[in-house]
């Protein structure tokens, strides 16, 4: 009895499946899941060694499913490759010695790292994935930003922090506590930014949580009921000792500096890397939001819209509807950091990621 190949799912995000029984169609679906969500590299053996000298170059196989009568062939995880799966495809379907021997061609794939990574992901991460994160507390967050917001249908986190200089009691440069409480109310998150943003690399672990605890308790006391699950380091220093106080206080995403895109296979979720808007800097800007796509998200940070408090963080009013007006019209879909936990599994992340503080300013 000959081989048959079926090529399925011949599409970037393997969205088709061809089955030759319900049997093997669940074996398929489970297949290009488990490749879909974890970016597989994947090696190929035979029950001899009859295909090994043509696939050994292989190590990356395209957005394809291949199925033998008996077995599921091949993943793979770009456009680009989906040609060399094509003609192996053929080849393996046209080779006699294969076709006299009826020896079924199977994929095992690289198990000892890609299963946990396989597991970080809830499902999988769609292209045009923003999130938008909001510093310091400035007043224009509540009286430029939120309502902008509310106009796109967008959402965001707003990191809340009491400065010192200048006086957090300054109302004329930063929010009440009132007024974040009615931010919540409109459904954006709250999250911690520490109380007087001190840099985390700078307190020791009962000051990092006693400033945690302060704002926690601030934003229970004007009903934030949900959690705390988001933080922000201020300055973007990082410290070792602050992601096992985070993971102490159940929190489960921290967000960092880096100008560049999360990529939530690669980047612990304590360590989550941004793109800054300052200034006029919109063409870097622009240039993120291109970025997300396979598998990665792009993070913005932005603090004053404008910056009263600090002037050399100001991101102009008219520059960020634009960037609003930019995201709706063109369907990214934008989101506060704690929705992350609906493609992200983080218990799993923190498990399975090694944090990397090389690259988080």
């Amino acid at each position: 009895m000959g081989i048959e190949v079926w090529c399925l799912g011949m599409t970037k995000h393997i969205n088709q499946f061809v089955a030759q029984s319900r049997k093997e169609s669940a074996k398929a679906r489970s297949l290009c899941t488990f490749a879909k969500i974890s970016n597989l590299r994947l090696v190929i053996s035979t029950q001899g060694e009859i295909l090994k000298r043509y696939t050994s170059k292989l190590t990356k196989i395209p957005p394809t499913v291949g199925m033998t009568k008996r077995t599921i062939l091949f993943i793979a995880q770009s456009r680009k490759e989906s040609a060399k799966a094509r003609l192996l495809c053929a080849f393996a379907k046209n080779f006699a010695p294969l076709r006299e021997t009826n020896s079924p061609l199977i994929l095992a794939l690289l198990l000892f790292s890609l299963q946990s990574q396989a597991q970080i992901l809830k499902k999988p991460i769609p292209d045009k994935l923003i999130v938008l994160t909001f510093d310091d507390a400035v007043l224009s967050h509540y009286t430029n930003v939120a309502p902008l917001l509310k106009k796109y249908k967008l959402g965001g986190t707003f990191f809340i922090a009491e400065f010192l200089k200048p006086t957090f009691s300054d109302k004329s440069l930063y929010m009440s506590w009132d007024q974040i409480g009615k931010l919540n109310k409109m459904g954006f998150e709250i999250a911690n930014h520490t109380q007087k943003h001190t840099h985390v690399n700078k307190m020791s672990k009962e000051q990092f949580i006693e400033e945690l605890n302060y704002i926690e308790s601030q934003a229970r006391a004007v009903k934030v009921k949900k959690t705390m699950v988001s933080f922000a380091y201020p300055g973007y220093d990082t410290h070792p000792s602050a992601i096992i106080t985070l993971k102490e206080k159940g929190y489960q995403f921290a967000r960092v500096g880096g100008g560049k895109a999360y990529d939530p296979l690669k980047n612990h979720p304590y360590l989550i890397p941004s793109f800054s808007t300052s200034g006029n800097n919109s063409k870097q800007i622009y240039d993120a939001f291109g970025q997300a796509q396979d598998g990665k998200i792009v993070v913005l940070t932005i603090h004053g819209v404008p910056d009263a408090a600090h002037p050399w963080v100001t991101t102009p009013l008219n520059l960020f509807e634009e960037y609003l007006k930019f995201l709706y019209e063109n369907h990214y879909k934008v989101i506060a950091l704690r929705d992350l936990n609906k493609y992200i599994n983080t218990q799993n992340a923190l498990e399975t990621i090694q944090p990397d503080f090389s690259k988080a300013k």
